[in-house]
């Protein structure tokens, strides 16, 4: 599996310095591609019909892929696959399967994409998007963050696997063996990357990890709607990927008004101060 995915790691130390040159906050391919999905919504709402997926949009010139919605087991790659190199991949996701947001993230990585996150990006978009190619930027009062995952040693006992607690039931034999690969294409992603997959499995900061603690202890078991932020003045050099905030939330109010505009009132998100 490995040698398989060593093409994409030539690209990546080919490719870095140039997307590190690159001053393209994306505020441009923000705006584009909210009009272009809400006329896509639009479009639904007046055919009555419901789309099947996450809205997903390239520009005529095939310089801007817009990606709005969660990421499915099957996702379409043709789009991703379609984007020119060097081109933007503008993207408002609340996660899905891990294994397509790879799959995403490595043809990003390819294309040298700038990556543009905006509003929201949580679980596998925050695990995987978030440091898919060369550079991202992430738009004002966006919320990036993480609420864990299988660690990869789980596969090492494979009869004691749970993914988020001791109290959850062993998984079956098919569920532990899609969990171990994933784990495996995971721990290859992140090599891949110059980095571990800890931002993955346990929050970063010694605040979000007494919250999450403290949330825990409470209800008994580790909520996977409960999530955590990483505030970007820590990541030092912890990723290959050149991060760029517009702005980085102030407060845990600001990221709690942030996240009432979607409605998600079950979702609760740690602010890193």
């Amino acid at each position: 599996m490995t040698k398989s995915l060593a093409p994409f790691g030539i690209v990546f130390a080919l490719l870095i310095d140039v997307a590190h040159s690159q001053d393209n906050g994306g505020g441009a391919a923000v705006s584009y591609c909210r009009d272009r999905i809400r006329s896509m919504q639009l479009q639904e709402l007046v055919s009555q019909r419901s789309s099947p997926g996450a809205y997903i949009h390239l520009s005529n010139d095939q310089t801007i892929l817009c990606f709005d919605g969660r990421i499915h087991r099957n996702q379409e790659m043709t789009l991703f696959r379609n984007l020119k190199v060097n081109g933007s991949f503008v993207m408002r996701s609340p996660g899905g399967y891990a294994e397509a947001a790879m799959e995403m993230a490595n043809i990003l990585l390819e294309k040298n994409a700038v990556v543009v996150l905006h509003d929201y990006c949580l679980s596998a978009c925050a695990n995987y998007i978030f440091i898919a190619s060369g550079q991202t930027n992430v738009a004002r009062d966006a919320i990036v963050a993480w609420h864990g995952g299988p660690w990869a040693s789980d596969c090492d006992f494979p009869d004691q696997i749970r993914v988020f607690s001791d109290r959850q039931p062993a998984l079956a034999t098919d569920q532990k063996e899609k969990l171990c690969k994933v784990t495996e294409l995971q721990r290859d992603f992140f090599r891949m990357r110059g980095t571990d997959g800890a931002i993955v499995h346990a929050p970063q900061s010694h605040h979000t990890r007494k919250m999450l603690k403290l949330s825990a202890q409470l209800s008994g078991y580790r909520d996977r709607n409960v999530f955590w932020m990483w505030n970007p003045k820590h990541y030092r050099d912890r990723f290959k990927t050149r991060i760029v905030y517009e702005t980085y939330p102030g407060s845990q109010e600001e990221v709690d008004e942030i996240m009432k505009r979607f409605h998600w009132s079950y979702v609760r998100v740690i602010y890193d101060p």
